[in-house]
């Protein structure tokens, strides 16, 4: 199974939706093509950050073995979008929780951009997931102030 990323997503605020949801239709259709999907970024000339850490958590999860299909990527090499992929850390992501004592000085690297990489960082709420998330927001509001 195949999902083509768009050449470009409109800016409108529903258009990266609707994708997400044919991406997202296309996951949860178990038994296709030996439950393989293949997400081709091949023509893709942009694409927002909405798209890419909804396919980023995607592929994240396939890897844990928690969707009903493994998913793959191709064309991240595009030369349209390899920079922008590589500044945002696209499809890898900055793991936090790997590297809290760093937060600060990784988002410093930021500080004269219009974006920050995506982010994979845990969510519940016990203890350490709970510093690590606090730093996190703490260096996005400090870079977003002196921007």
């Amino acid at each position: 199974m195949n999902y083509e990323v768009p050449r470009s997503i409109a800016d409108n605020f529903g258009a990266p939706i609707q994708e997400l949801l044919k991406l997202i239709n296309l996951v949860n259709q178990p038994g296709v093509n030996n439950n393989e999907l293949t997400i081709d970024f091949s023509n893709c000339q942009f694409a927002s950050s909405f798209h890419l850490g909804v396919i980023a958590m995607l592929l994240w999860k396939s890897s844990r073995g928690e969707l009903p299909v493994g998913i793959s990527i191709r064309g991240v090499n595009n030369p349209s979008v390899k920079s922008y992929f590589d500044t945002i850390n696209f499809p890898s992501c900055y793991d936090a929780e790997s590297s809290v004592g760093f937060i600060n000085e990784y988002f410093k690297h930021y500080a004269s951009r219009t974006y920050i990489p995506i982010v994979k960082f845990p969510a519940n709420s016990y203890g350490l997931n709970s510093n690590i998330r606090e730093k996190l927001l703490e260096a996005a509001v400090r870079l977003f102030k002196n921007n």
